[in-house]
């Protein structure tokens, strides 16, 4: 019977977990819309990896995806975060985008400058709550920035989850794009006037009558005309993720 409760009231409301929380975060401030109002502030990251590890996937009720994973290379987003935690914790708000999340209710109270939640899903964060429960331990406390919004209009409620999941996922293309080399590149192919190559960059205009150049194309071209041709075929992504290839 608990279980088929469980299941009805996930299918019928967003927040699955209703309990009250006292929030541990550093100060923020409150906005206040016509049909929602947040609190913004930077929670510790302590406090929002118990809640996971009791919780579990229930935190993500409201959320088009659950925690994915540490993921099988190296250098994934979370393996990344996990390092952040682990060896940078005091820059880990510098670090991060934070999280979102839709709640009940929340009172401020000033006087005790004590904040509380009632209910709580993450909407948007799902990968960096998971991450930051994967070490057994954590030594240092860490914040996180986060917003608490409180909204009761359904279709808002979905624009909210929808639109605070349609970012871009950041490319090793995204962030070699402004450097020397790539510069260089995109100033060669203007010699071109039937070509293009926007060496990275994704803001670029839809360009008309032109042959476009793959970044990804040009980078395997490059390599295996320095010689390196079996790294150039099978390590697409590779060439702009590690530096000693990208240098080549």
């Amino acid at each position: 019977m608990n279980t088929i409760q469980k299941w009805y009231d996930s299918s019928t409301r967003r927040i699955s977990i209703e309990d009250d929380f006292v929030v541990e975060c550093d100060k923020g401030f409150e906005l206040v819309s016509d049909r929602w109002r947040a609190y913004v502030t930077a929670i510790s990251g302590k406090w929002l990896r118990n809640i996971y590890l009791e919780k579990g996937d229930d935190l993500f009720s409201g959320n088009p995806r659950n925690f994915l994973g540490k993921g099988k290379r190296k250098n994934s987003i979370n393996s990344g975060i996990i390092k952040s935690v682990q060896m940078e914790p005091d820059n880990f708000w510098a670090y991060n985008n934070g999280i979102t999340a839709l709640v009940n209710n929340f009172i401020y109270d000033k006087n005790r400058e004590r904040l509380t939640i009632q209910g709580i899903t993450v909407i948007n964060g799902a990968q960096t709550t998971g991450a930051i429960s994967l070490p057994e331990t954590i030594s240092e406390d860490f914040y996180i920035p986060c917003r608490f919004i409180v909204c009761s209009d359904k279709t808002i409620i979905e624009s909210i989850i929808s639109n605070n999941n349609k970012q871009n996922e950041i490319l090793p293309s995204d962030l070699r794009s402004n450097d020397k080399q790539q510069e260089r590149l995109r100033n060669e192919f203007k010699k071109f006037p039937s070509l293009s190559y926007n060496g990275g960059r994704r803001d670029d205009k839809n360009v008309k009558n032109k042959i476009v150049f793959d970044p990804y194309l040009v980078a395997q071209t490059v390599l295996a005309f320095h010689g390196d041709c079996v790294t150039a075929y099978n390590g697409k992504k590779r060439i702009w993720d590690e530096d000693m290839i990208y240098s080549k």
